[in-house]
């Protein structure tokens, strides 16, 4: 199946079917928007988490799955924490400068964070990623790959897949960030292992140039090596020991289950089990329960 489409979005019924049939893996990356200096772009743990997976689905097989960008508050992101203290080796506390990069505020950063910290940000996250591993489960995926760009977001992603375990047993969730699944150490921030893999994915996306406009000892928001240092060599590596760890990880992927009126577990469906009866349909959508904003 080498060469053919692999992200969910771009794929027709019949395509989607027949990649799930033959391997029911699902890869799902998970990032942020945050600042990764002047070289890479906003979304780079998504985008190096897709294009992480759409290696592996090439190779090994399966569907990858829109990236989650929201869910992250904005204090465990570099605006709010990059500052002596937190990151070893900074001389300065960099949370203004990055703000005013942005074109924002350093203090609505931090309010925001104080608000959704206060709000139960991180059970929130936990959530909203178990509510899309149940999604991927409906269709039939018996495996879920789950990587953290962002290497934060493994924290909520490992409670979600703990709860989801304990909720059911046909589907299995694998998470890590992509230093842990690939078993290559060096995991930074902007730097020259992050760097080095957008290198090797999406070479049109690093402008190492715009580094080389702003020399500094310090790169804003940099923690790690020498972006500078970087290479395609060592984002190549990168990947493909993740591709060769996917596969001996996820090992005999299980068949589709098939279910009947009831699960494995024996759960009922939540949907009116006569989607032809215009009462129950009006039921669902008029049930206080389901109403939001009110």
């Amino acid at each position: 199946m080498n060469g053919d489409e692999v992200r969910a979005v771009y794929l027709h019924p019949r395509d989607f079917r027949r990649r799930l049939e033959h391997r029911p893996v699902a890869w799902l990356p998970v990032g942020t928007l945050e600042w990764h200096c002047f070289h890479l772009p906003l979304g780079f743990d998504g985008i190096k988490a897709e294009l992480l997976s759409v290696k592996a689905a090439e190779q090994i097989g399966g569907v990858v799955f829109p990236a989650v960008y929201y869910g992250d508050h904005r204090g465990i992101l570099q605006e709010a924490m990059f500052l002596p203290g937190v990151f070893p080796g900074l001389t300065y506390d960099h949370r203004s400068e990055l703000a005013r990069e942005l074109g924002g505020d350093a203090f609505l950063h931090a309010a925001n964070a104080d608000r959704e910290q206060a709000a139960g940000a991180l059970d929130r996250h936990v959530e909203l990623l178990l509510r899309v591993f149940w999604g991927i489960r409906a269709y039939g995926f018996t495996r879920i790959v789950a990587i953290a760009g962002h290497y934060p977001n493994v924290v909520p992603l490992r409670a979600a897949a703990a709860r989801f375990h304990r909720l059911q047993i046909s589907c299995r969730a694998i998470v890590g960030t992509e230093e842990e699944l690939s078993g290559i150490p060096g995991g930074d921030h902007a730097a020259r292992y992050e760097t080095s893999q957008m290198m090797a994915l999406a070479p049109d996306l690093v402008r190492l140039e715009e580094l080389e406009e702003r020399r500094a000892s310090e790169p804003l928001g940099v923690f790690g090596l020498d972006p500078t240092s970087a290479t395609a060599a060592l984002g190549n590596q990168i990947v493909e020991s993740f591709v060769r760890a996917m596969q001996g990880k996820l090992g005999e992927v299980p068949p589709m289950p098939r279910f009947g009126s009831r699960d494995e577990d024996g759960h009922e469906g939540i949907w009116p089990s006569n989607l032809s009866d215009p009462d129950a349909i009006e039921d669902l959508f008029t049930d206080p329960a389901n109403r939001i904003g009110e």
